[in-house]
């Protein structure tokens, strides 16, 4: 015998339900074995989760259990700024910032090895500044956000680096571009891209920031290297006019992929033998389980709250009701214990009780149950207890 009760926590779905055949024989025979219940089905909740990846280079993914989609937003890595020149001459331009893109609702495959690869920054130099590398997952349809330009050297012009162009998503966003280097001074990295918003250019000598992108690094001062910008992909600064020395451009900051997910949290409970017969129980008498039908509830979900509740007694004559103390006829106290029969918590009503309030997956709780007859009856015959034990969200 199996039911299925829905309750609501939340938005969400929680119980998953065992029952437990309790029956008592009042002056009767042999005792009856009562064919063990079907296990009912899993009961599952959503659960949102996410994931950030920020070192540059492959990094592996495998998706978790019972996921369909993940979103999924990125940010290329930031271009370096240009070097510094010969003396007297300008500084290098600054780096262009990495863009942005994200795709949601993208189909994967449970347990499965997805790639997500985050775009270097660009590695500022004495020379003209490489670009940012792109950042994008792999799932077949690449959602890529492209790496911001490189600032040119000033003895190629000093030119600020452009900001990553627009990659692949629903949602794609442009770097921000960087400054021209200027008398003695670098030009200003630009922007990586954010989120809601093309990323800032730079104007200046200071690098660019202003939305949730990573900032721009600052051009050098005469002598000074350029400033490295901030994940993820903000751009680096043009290196300072030369002062006998190579002065280097700012590195570009390393992109960024988050992935985010909701998958299924199931809450679910066995238990190990679901039927317990107390047996020949004499009027005023009581009985319990801890001398050979302990029962044993194992969960086999996520860390889960266990509930017990018992039902009043029926069967042949008149229902027993469940009280807190014996004394008067079809009464009857229905108990619970976590501790081998150490203590004792009653069954006032016929609502669920805690049985344990936290426990994790696969762990176990053993528990026994007590009972307590009625004084007097008007029939000697079979009566039957439902004990439901209840797996919810903690």
């Amino acid at each position: 015998m199996a039911k299925i009760i829905k309750n609501n926590l939340g938005n969400f779905l929680v119980i998953c339900l065992i029952f437990l055949m309790m029956t008592v024989w009042i002056f009767s025979g042999k005792p009856q074995i009562w064919k063990k219940p079907a296990f009912p089905p899993e009961v599952q909740e959503a659960r949102a989760d996410s994931i950030t990846f920020d070192t540059a280079g492959p990094n592996d993914w495998t998706s978790p259990a019972g996921i369909i989609s993940v979103d999924v937003e990125c940010w290329g890595g930031g271009g370096a700024g240009g070097g510094g020149d010969t003396n007297g001459q300008p500084g290098g331009g600054g780096g262009g910032g990495g863009s942005y893109a994200k795709e949601t609702n993208i189909t994967i495959t449970a347990e499965t090895l997805y790639n997500v690869q985050v775009g270097a920054g660009g590695n500022g130099g004495t020379g003209n500044g490489p670009p940012g590398l792109d950042s994008y997952f792999d799932a077949g349809n690449d959602i890529r956000a492209k790496g911001g330009s490189g600032g040119l050297d000033r003895g190629n012009g000093g030119t600020g680096g452009a900001g990553g162009v627009l990659g692949t998503g629903t949602a794609r966003y442009l770097g921000g571009d960087g400054y021209q280097g200027a008398d003695t001074v670098g030009g200003g990295g630009g922007e990586g891209s954010g989120s809601t918003a093309d990323g800032v250019d730079a104007t200046g000598q200071t690098g660019a920031s202003g939305t949730d992108g990573g900032d721009g690094g600052s051009g050098g001062v005469a002598g000074a290297d350029g400033a490295a910008g901030t994940a993820p992909g903000g751009a680096g600064g043009g290196g300072g006019q030369r002062s006998g020395g190579g002065e280097k451009g700012g590195s570009g900051a390393t992109g960024r992929c988050t992935l985010a997910w909701t998958v299924a949290a199931v809450y679910s409970v066995s238990v190990e033998d679901k039927t317990v017969a107390y047996g020949v129980v004499a009027l005023s008498g009581t009985a319990d389980t801890t001398s050979g039908q302990t029962q044993i509830a194992t969960n086999d979900g996520d860390t889960a709250k266990f509930n017990i509740k018992s039902t009043i007694a029926t069967g042949a004559g008149t229902p027993w009701a469940l009280v807190t103390s014996t004394g008067n006829p079809h009464e009857f106290i229905h108990r619970y214990s976590t501790n081998g029969g150490g203590s004792w918590a009653t069954f006032e009503t016929t609502n669920y009780y805690t049985l344990v309030y936290s426990i994790i997956g696969s762990d176990t709780q053993a528990f026994d149950l007590f009972i307590g007859m009625p004084s007097s009856t008007d029939d000697y015959g079979e009566k039957s207890i439902t004990v439901t034990v209840q797996a919810v969200q903690p």
